[in-house]
């Protein structure tokens, strides 16, 4: 099976939890296709077992000690470029998306009516 695997990588654990899901669903045959969006991979360690991965800006929060920053969160917000990835990612031979909190990759799912799965805490 052909699996997208999409990842927000923020911090907020999605990053270690999807680390060992992908390594299993590997270890069990599938091909698996990662997409990261949120911070940039320099910022990020340990990625060898996302690989092959593709990074994406997507959409990100931004916070401040624990509080969601509206006004920042606004600025940074890359909506245009959002929806031209959602429309250039080549899903053609796609079986499966599955999201952790990876909001890029659900909507390609919804876009082309494929099955999704949401991992979630």
């Amino acid at each position: 099976m052909k699996i997208l695997y999409g990842v927000q990588t923020t911090g907020n654990g999605h990053i270690s939890r999807s680390r060992e899901v992908i390594r299993e669903l590997k270890n069990l045959g599938h091909e698996v296709q990662v997409l990261l969006s949120g911070r940039k991979p320099a910022m990020q360690s340990d990625l060898e077992a996302f690989e092959p991965y593709e990074t994406f800006d997507g959409l990100t929060f931004c916070s401040h000690r624990g509080r969601l920053q509206y006004f920042q969160t606004a600025l940074k917000l890359k909506l245009f470029q959002f929806y031209r990835d959602i429309a250039a990612y080549d899903s053609s031979d796609l079986d499966l998306v599955i999201t952790d909190f990876e909001p890029l990759s659900s909507r390609i799912a919804r876009r082309r009516s494929l099955p999704l799965i949401g991992v979630g805490h």
